[in-house]
């Protein structure tokens, strides 16, 4: 994981990238799980990436709406 882009050798690099702030990820999930009345569903094909979804069950997401197999 690049932890600070100035520095990294990522900028020599074509292939894509997005940039991810677990901390931003977080508070998003306390808003939603505090400022809902019911049940968050968070929907896989939003991004499924193991690590998302980790982090999404790590704190306190139990639903996912998943629509294939793989």
């Amino acid at each position: 994981m690049v932890t600070n882009y100035k520095y990294s050798s990522i900028k020599k690099h074509n292939d894509s990238f997005f940039i991810f702030y677990p901390q931003n990820l977080l508070k998003k999930i306390n808003k939603f799980i505090n400022g809902l009345n019911g049940e968050v569903l968070y929907a896989v094909k939003a991004n499924p990436s193991k690590f998302i979804i980790s982090l999404l069950k790590e704190n306190g997401i139990r639903s996912f709406d998943v629509a294939s197999l793989s």
